[in-house]
């Protein structure tokens, strides 16, 4: 039986993906929607940066993206305090079992 050449899966068609590495699918709120996506294209153009990979069009504008910027950078802010005080917490805890 001879093989036909039409139709069916082949070997490099189909698009090219945005990303390197594959992707994957997840549930996120609604109201996350627009700074999650902002974010995934600031980490995107940050990774690629000074490797000559071309950059397929953002899916966020640049009011989006610079509100993202500005939550991340509180958010990394909160975050850090918020360890300070657990490291706090911690060594308070081992202080008090010492006497």
């Amino acid at each position: 039986m001879e093989k036909n050449s039409r139709g069916g899966k082949r070997e490099g068609a189909g698009r090219t993906g945005r990303y390197s590495g594959g992707t994957t699918v997840i549930r996120i709120p609604k109201a996350m929607k627009t700074d999650v996506l902002a974010f995934v294209d600031i980490l995107s153009d940050w990774l690629s940066e000074g490797k000559g990979i071309k950059q397929s069009s953002s899916k966020t504008c640049n009011s989006e993206r610079k509100s993202a910027a500005k939550m991340m950078h509180l958010l990394s802010v909160w975050e850090m305090e918020r360890q300070e005080k657990e490291k706090k917490q911690v060594e308070d805890k081992r202080q008090l079992s010492l006497f």
